[in-house]
């Protein structure tokens, strides 16, 4: 009886460790560790992959809170836009096109008031550089007044103009 109360225990403890691993392989699989990272180093109105309250598809953005926001389509895809600002959020469906998960998939500014990964207008350029790869991102691109940066499933865009940040962007892949 004590074998078999062990043979239990060691088959649920395996079951256990299994289960915990396939969850950390999907968790990491969809980004959950960089955006975690990345949301809690950013500040923005929504989560960088996070849903907005009461939209449930992209269509529905077309008539969220017009007195705040405008929808807007453009080169990178299609969202809300801050009335009288520059500051986008894209909406697209995460993480695999689920039509039920409308969700925040990419975020670009030019205004201070906002930040990605520490990050602001403003900001000294090599300062910028530094702090993204000090977050583990690695340089990827870019040119003389732009630089593209990834970690995981995030990439990070910044522009500049005399050693200074003209705009930050963010976007899901």
């Amino acid at each position: 009886m004590n074998r078999l109360a062990k043979k239990h225990i060691i088959i649920f403890i395996i079951a256990a460790v299994v289960i915990a691993a396939a969850a950390a392989i999907i968790l990491s699989r969809v980004g959950v560790p960089e955006l975690t990272q990345f949301n809690s180093a950013s500040m923005m109105d929504w989560k960088l992959g996070g849903k907005i309250e009461g939209l449930e598809s992209i269509k529905d953005a077309r008539s969220y809170d017009p007195e705040h926001f405008e929808y807007f389509t453009d080169d990178n895809g299609c969202g809300l836009k801050i009335v009288n600002s520059n500051t986008r959020y894209y909406l697209g469906y995460y993480p695999r096109g689920n039509i039920d998960e409308c969700r925040i998939v990419g975020f670009s500014t030019t205004e201070k008031s906002y930040s990605v990964m520490g990050i602001r207008t403003g900001d000294d350029e090599l300062e910028a550089k530094t702090s993204l790869l000090d977050y583990g991102y690695s340089l990827k691109g870019g040119g003389y007044n732009s630089c593209r940066a990834s970690n995981g499933r995030i990439s990070v865009f910044l522009s500049f103009e005399h050693g200074t940040v003209t705009g930050v962007a963010a976007f899901l892949k």
